[in-house]
Order: C-alpha cells, then sequence, then structure tokens
C-alpha cells in the first residue's frame, strides 16, 4: 500500500484466480483504505479486459507481461490520444518482464507508472519492487529493485566453508528473510528441509526462517537487484512455475517411454520469432522440449497421457526421439550434450482420424492458418481439424495470441472458446465479427452519458472508510540493497553459515513464534 500510494480513492483490478498468491493483496490492499475492488472474470480476453479498465476507472493493474504485451496490442488499435487515463499504476509479475516490452508499456501509458514486481510465493507475494525508469530498458536484465517493507534480502554464493555475501555485480543466489516467510510446504518435510532455513542473520526475525529461492541475482551499482535466472531445474512457462524432474518421473510412466529427459530451450520458428518480435520484443519464445528412447512411442500418444496427469503447461510442446540419451562420465543425462530441436527431425504424430480433413470454408481456413502460425507449425496441413488447440500443443497464452490474430482479421473469439473447443471447425463456428460483437455489446448497455457496468464485474467497496491506527504500515524491518549485503557480509566464513544451521521442523498451527527470542 505505500509503495502504491494507495487511497480511497484508488479502484484496484482483481485479475487473479483466487489459488494465486497475488489475489490476495488485489482483493484486501484496497479495502484496507477504503477504496474499490474490481472484479475482473475475463481478464484473459484482451479486448475485454482493456475496456473493462476503460469503463470502470481502474487506477491500478497488476498483471504478467505476456497479457501486457496484449493490452499493449489492443490499445494500438484504438484512436485514443490518451487511453485508460484513469490509470495511475501497472504491475508486471509472475515473470521476466523483458527491457523491450516495459518501454512499449512506458510509451503508450505515459502518465502511469510501471513497478516490475517479484517475490516467491513461499514468502507471502512480492519481496522486491522497482519503479521503472526509461534508462532502464536499455538494460540487459530490467532491476527487480529493492525490498519491501519487513524484508530483508541477502545476495549470497556457496563456498567451502559455507555461503558468503556477493560483492556488488557478482552473481549470486537470493533468500529471504522478514516477516513474510512461510511455514514450509504442506505434507513435504523433505522439501521443506531444503528451502526454509534457520535464519542465521537476525536474532529478531519474526519468524526465525529465511527462504532459498534458487533464484540468481545481483546488486548492481545503484544497489539495486538484477534477476538473472534460475540456479536449478525449474522454470516458468505461461506464468506456473514447473520442476522438469517431476515432468520427467511423470513421462517415465509411460509404457512406451524407455529412458526420457525434459529440457527448457527457446523455440526458433518462423511464425513465432515473427510474433515475438512485434508484439512482446522477445527474441524467442521459450518452450518445454522432451527427449525419448522409445521405438513404439508416438508423441500424441504421450502428450495425451501427460495432459491427463500434469497442468498443460507442464507438458513438452516439441518432441525429439533419440537413440540414447547422452551422459555424462558418471553415467547422468548430459543436459549440456542435449541436441537442439530445431536441428532433429520430429517423428510424426499418429493422427486421431483418417485424414488431417479439408477445411471447408473461409472461417475454418482463417483459423487453420491463423493456428499454425501461433503454434510455430509450417503449414496449416500440419493440423487435425478434429484436433482440439490444446491437443495440438497449444496453451492458454498462446490461445491470447490467437484471439489477438484472429481480432486483427476482424473477428472476435473468447480465450475460453478456444481452449473447450473440440477442433476447427467448432472454434471457427465461434467467431464473430467484430462489427457484429460491438453492436450487440452496445445494445446491451445503459442509456447515452452513464457508465456502464460489465455484466461479468463485481464492485466491492466498503460501507466506511477504514481508519488506520498511528504508524500503520511503517516497516518493522526495512533494508536497502546495499544494506542487506553489508548485513550478509558480516557474517564471514568464521561466523554461522546458512548451510550450518539446522533445518527447521514444520511448526504445528498456532505455535508460539516467539519461543526463539
Amino acid at each position: 500500500m505505500d509503495d502504491l500510494g494507495l487511497t480511497h480513492r484508488d479502484s484496484v483490478a482483481l485479475t487473479a484466480p483466487l489459488v494465486f498468491d497475488i489475489s490476495i493483496w488485489q482483493m484486501l490492499a484496497p479495502l484496507l483504505v477504503a477504496g474499490t475492488v474490481h472484479v475482473f472474470r475475463d481478464a484473459d480476453d484482451p479486448a475485454r479486459l482493456v475496456m473493462e479498465l476503460a469503463e470502470l476507472q481502474t487506477t491500478v493493474v497488476e498483471l504478467v507481461p505476456t497479457v501486457i504485451g496484449f493490452v499493449l496490442d489492443e490499445l494500438g488499435r484504438s484512436a485514443a490520444d490518451d487511453p485508460l487515463p484513469a490509470l495511475r499504476w501497472v504491475l508486471a509479475t509472475g515473470e521476466e518482464l523483458p527491457p523491450k516490452l516495459a518501454g512499449r508499456c512506458m510509451d503508450a501509458l505515459s502518465h502511469a507508472k510501471l513497478l516490475n514486481a517479484y517475490g516467491p510465493a513461499e514468502c507471502s507475494d512480492d519481496v522486491t519492487h522497482h519503479v521503472v525508469q526509461n534508462g532502464d530498458v536499455n538494460r540487459r536484465h530490467l532491476p527487480i529493485g529493492r525490498p519491501i517493507g519487513n524484508t530483508a534480502l541477502y545476495v549470497l554464493s556457496p563456498g567451502e566453508d559455507g555461503w558468503t555475501a556477493c560483492a556488488p555485480g557478482e552473481p549470486g543466489e537470493l533468500f529471504v528473510g522478514g516477516h513474510g516467510v512461510g511455514r514450509g510446504y504442506l505434507a513435504d518435510d523433505e522439501r521443506t528441509g531444503a528451502a526454509f532455513l534457520d535464519d542465521p542473520f537476525d536474532a529478531l526475525s519474526p519468524t526465525g526462517r529465511i527462504y532459498r529461492t534458487g533464484d540468481s541475482v545481483r546488486l548492481n551499482d545503484e544497489g539495486v537487484l538484477e534477476y538473472l535466472g534460475r540456479v536449478d531445474r525449474q522454470v516458468k512457462v505461461a506464468g506456473v512455475r514447473i520442476e522438469l524432474g517431476e515432468v520427467e518421473a511423470v513421462l517415465r510412466e509411460h509404457p512406451d517411454i524407455e529412458i526420457c529427459a525434459v529440457a527448457f530451450a527457446a523455440k526458433r520458428s518462423p511464425g513465432a520469432l515473427v510474433a515475438r518480435e512485434t508484439r512482446l520484443a522477445l527474441p524467442d519464445s521459450p518452450e518445454l522440449v522432451g527427449y525419448y528412447v522409445g521405438a513404439h512411442a508416438d508423441t500424441g500418444g504421450i502428450s495425451r497421457f501427460l495432459r491427463d496427469r500434469l497442468p498443460h503447461s507442464a507438458v513438452p510442446r516439441r518432441w525429439v526421439a533419440l537413440d540414447a540419451l547422452p551422459t555424462t562420465p558418471n553415467g547422468k543425462v548430459d543436459y549440456s550434450a542435449l541436441p537442439s530441436p530445431a536441428t532433429q527431425p520430429e517423428r510424426p504424430r499418429k493422427k486421431r482420424g483418417e485424414s488431417p480433413g479439408t477445411p471447408a470454408n473461409d472461417r475454418e481456413r482463417l483459423v487453420a492458418t491463423t493456428m499454425a502460425e501461433v503454434l510455430g507449425l509450417p503449414r496449416p496441413d500440419a493440423l487435425d481439424a478434429a484436433e482440439s488447440f490444446v491437443e495440438a500443443g497449444g496453451d492458454s497464452l498462446q490461445a491470447m495470441r490467437l484471439a489477438s490474430r484472429l481480432r486483427d482479421a476482424g473477428y472476435h473469439v473468447g480465450v475460453r472458446d478456444i481452449l473447450l473447443a473440440g477442433g476447427i471447425p467448432e472454434l471457427a463456428r465461434s467467431l464473430r465479427p467484430i462489427d457484429e460483437r460491438e453492436d450487440h455489446a452496445g445494445a446491451e448497455r445503459p442509456g447515452a452519458g452513464t457508465t456502464p457496468r460489465p455484466v461479468r464485474t463485481r464492485r466491492l467497496t466498503p460501507e466506511q472508510e477504514v481508519p488506520l491506527a498511528a504508524g500503520a504500515g511503517q516497516p518493522v524491518l526495512q533494508l536497502s540493497g546495499r544494506a542487506a549485503h553489508r548485513r550478509a557480509g558480516r557474517v564471514g566464513t568464521a561466523g554461522p553459515s546458512v548451510v550450518d544451521v539446522a533445518r527447521r521442523e514444520p511448526e504445528p498451527h498456532g505455535a508460539d513464534r516467539r519461543r526463539r527470542r
């Protein structure tokens, strides 16, 4: 609330599903200052999202960078000189914000501030904030900022005698301390012991714990953190964190798979490359690639097997069949030696029907052509007309891209329609000409001169302003990046190191946290 300067005049968009950690602050923070919460149920539809942001005069919206890109595309189609004039803040979260996309956002919404937010769910959402400046867009890595209130950050590197503080500019692993650190993973003592450690830096820590993020960062010359990537094999696809080892474990259960490996690679198909450069300013589109040994396995069957057991974002989009996986001298899979999927022929998929089928009309041909471009396929006839968008390898973010492309062609279709359609003919029947949709939407709205509230939006506003106690919101512990570095630096090799501290046992609910003081 302090960083955004929220007041009773603000209206905050609740865009996150309730299972996401960011939904908590989106729901509660505005109400604590007697502000307004607008519930957006179609936040994955960029056209409707832009319309509702304008109609509701929303002042604060938080989105993943990919969706920000689609919103900017929608704004680019409008003739408004000052789009979304009520907007004060745009928050980017959930994945790395590319500098070029940040520049596009600041150019299109010059009246609003752009905040780059970073934080793991294990630490109660955000732990750093950075207000993006014009000079930041020329950096290779956009800063993620300094710690928020009640948070301490430590950039450490492992050594022979334990963990030591990193010098400015030196990459290290980020550890988080303070009020937001969670208790651990439910019913998973092994993961809890590996990630949640006793806090050796702050004797007055309210939780007594620090969290090992697994993220590689560095402190730049201005004293702010830059995110560099993961130090382990956990990756983020479509805003969802995925453990590659877990995907491999499920893949090994397939009866036709002898041995397998899953890697994170850049997709370099011409269609995807153009889409990323023009819309999101990213040179490549990272995706999961599955490598396997299995003479009788077909990728269509493998994909369906995984989709029944894993989130769609965890299912590899490309498959490479090998005679054997490369190994290290000690017999482990050598991930660095896996061949690039671009240089390997992909084993054809078995189709569900006798033939892919031919589009029956212009709309079906438009859907097939556009879908092939979005999925990076060489030709529309590479698709099976009876196969759904998801079965063809699409995910929710690609569905948003497909909806945007079809809108450019003059048709509206919802993202849910794309994800639920059973095949190309069914999806084609869901298309609605934009003029027809706008005329229909206009007929539903109240009379001229009013500001209608969208049908699928609920407004939550407290009846009375909530008084704030004196000193409320002031951080109990707030360290700048340099202060955090100095504090970590005081813990030299002669003092207690993180790895020397005993792993914490999971606390029972309601345990007295003051017992360690």
